[in-house]
């Protein structure tokens, strides 16, 4: 019996000591090496098994020292004797910041504390751009070895291996003085001595900002080497393996000085291609106070978009001008960035003649054929006729200065009767005095004694129309007119006005927006991604959704905007 209690208080005592001691090793803190160069990643594992998240951890210690490169964590669970232990891990991979002594101090989850670690950092141990075994290659180049100033030059660098690379990380390109765009990264096979390999590729459009001899520095690849003959480059925070780094060879590129032009500059524009496409209304049928829209784009191989200039020619006088925002495209082809910049200009003629819009010329520095080219589009010459008697007798309706006439019916009279109406008013001036100097008396007594009355004859009396609100409703007629006749051309280029116009004085948000966007995508997917279909466009959803917003405008133009703040006293 006695024995029996011996061996029970054994048995106790010593699940006691497992319990505090597992307790103790709750968070654990290892680092990889303990002596490293400067050059290279250090690999810091964080381990908690008491169920507490490691990436709760305060890590602000540990960048006095180091820069933390990246990090992952991963989270486990395993069962023995029926109960559940949590296992999370973190892992840090650090670059040390100054040679000599660099410490990871304690590190601290709920009342648990590790050790600190010494870590020694030496100098700099130079690395090759292959391996021995020439299981793992770096190559870098460039399509040139000169560039006119401001000219694209495609810089490329390659992995090229037949190993397992985990952990893999490529150090990015980083050049002082040039603006650097990252290209579609690629990855392929290729066959050196009968071995088979694996590519991955990056590539960059680098363009310098000042002449002279510049260097492109070396990008270095540091990953953990497997026997596994998987031959991945990928990423397992949890892999093993010997550490590999290995470093590309820096390249100099002789940067030239822009080439002496034959006339005056405003705009540098080195590039492989460049041209000029006008598209624009009919322009001989146009009229008075009916917008035009024409839009001018720039098209530039080996140049983005963001450094294209702005194409806005002066328009004559009796045409005015509204531009709007600029469209930037940048896409990828075989020899790197191709940029394409679009300015619209909506012209509002408010005078009747013949107008000429002056050529465009546009000079360039072909960066293949070293030569200066001009980028041309000609003039253009616009017939504008009088408005059409139905029109509002609005001399300019976009000068603020124009005078908007009330009359008591909902017709508009024509400039012809305007003219005729003052004629007669100066004939018989001296009556018609009389009889408004009577009118206006008689009118003010009655709206003193009846006020209320006279509130509500104000609020139903039509509100003349602004020259903003003539131009508005003449877009929207003609844009639901393209809509009714799924002419999508017409339609896109009556959009991109009428939303010039809308905005100015209507917000577009919510369910109109959604509608509106998706309406406006289907335009531009079916006039930009089906030029072989012979589907044609369906303008109703377009049409649909331009109803709803006028709609909306004139709810907001009749003061039926909601407040955004609730009512004091909802029951009232």
């Amino acid at each position: 019996m006695v024995s029996q209690k011996r061996y029970s208080f054994i048995i106790v005592t010593l699940l006691t000591a497992l319990y505090w001691s597992a307790s103790a090793l709750a968070l654990t803190v290892t680092a990889e090496r303990q002596i490293i160069p400067i050059n290279e990643t250090l690999r810091l594992t964080i381990v908690d098994n008491a169920g507490d998240d490691p990436s709760d951890i305060d890590i602000s210690g540990i960048e006095a020292n180091f820069s933390v490169v990246n990090e992952s964590s991963q989270s486990s669970f395993t069962m023995i004797n029926g109960r559940t232990e949590s296992i999370r891990t973190r892992v840090l991979n650090l670059v040390p910041l100054r040679l000599g002594s660099a410490l990871i101090p304690p590190l601290t989850l709920n009342k648990q504390t590790s050790k600190a670690i010494k870590i020694t950092v030496i100098k700099a141990i130079p690395a090759a751009s292959e391996l021995n075994d020439q299981s793992v290659i770096l190559e870098s180049s460039v399509d040139k070895s000169e560039v006119v100033v401001g000219g694209q030059v495609i810089y490329t660098f390659r992995v090229i291996y037949r190993v397992q690379l985990n952990n893999a990380e490529i150090t990015p390109p980083s050049i002082e003085g040039a603006d650097l765009t990252p290209l579609e990264d690629k990855n392929y096979m290729r066959v050196i001595d009968g071995r088979n390999y694996n590519v991955t590729e990056k590539r960059y459009a680098i363009f310098f900002h000042q002449a002279g001899l510049k260097m492109i520095p070396s990008q270095s690849l540091t990953a953990l080497l497997s026997n596994n003959q998987r031959r991945n480059l990928g990423f397992d925070p949890f892999a093993r393996g010997s550490e590999l780094r290995l470093e590309s060879k820096a390249l100099t590129i002789d940067v030239l000085a822009q080439p002496q032009s034959p006339s005056p500059l405003t705009h540098w524009l080195p590039a492989a291609k460049i041209e000029l496409q006008e598209e624009a209304q009919a322009t001989n049928s146009s009229r008075v106070g009916e917008p035009i829209t024409r839009s001018i784009s720039v098209m530039a191989q080996g140049l983005p978009a963001e450094l294209l200039p702005a194409l806005i020619p002066a328009t004559p006088n009796g045409i005015n001008s509204y531009p709007e925002k600029p469209e930037l495209v940048n896409q990828e082809f075989i020899g790197g960035i191709a940029g394409k910049r679009s300015d619209t200009i909506a012209m509002v003629p408010t005078q009747a003649g013949t107008f000429t819009l002056p050529a465009i010329d546009l000079p360039w520095w072909n960066t293949g054929s070293q030569r200066w080219e001009t980028a041309s589009l000609p003039a253009r010459t616009i017939t504008v006729l009088p408005a059409t008697p139905s029109a509002q007798a609005t001399s300019n309706p976009l000068d603020d200065d124009s005078q908007n006439i009330n009359q008591p019916n909902n017709e508009e009279p024509s400039i012809t009767d305007l003219l005729a109406m003052n004629t007669a008013q100066n004939s018989a001036w001296m009556p018609i005095a009389l009889l408004a100097l009577g009118g206006w008396i008689i009118t003010l007594l009655y709206l003193w004694l009846k006020p209320s009355r006279s509130k509500s004859a104000e609020e139903a009396s039509p509100s003349p129309m602004s020259s903003d609100q003539y131009i508005l409703k003449t877009l929207s007629k003609q844009l639901q007119e393209a809509c009714k006749k799924n002419d999508a051309a017409a339609a896109k280029q009556q959009l991109q006005s009428w939303l010039v116009c809308y905005k100015k004085d209507f917000p577009i948000d919510g369910e109109l927006s959604i509608a509106l966007n998706k309406a406006t995508a289907a335009l531009d997917n079916h006039l930009f991604n089906n030029h072989s279909s012979e589907q044609s466009w369906d303008g109703l959803a377009l049409q649909k959704a331009i109803q709803a917003l006028i709609t909306a405008s004139s709810n907001n133009k009749n003061g039926l905007k909601q407040s955004p703040l609730a009512p004091l006293y909802p029951g009232q």
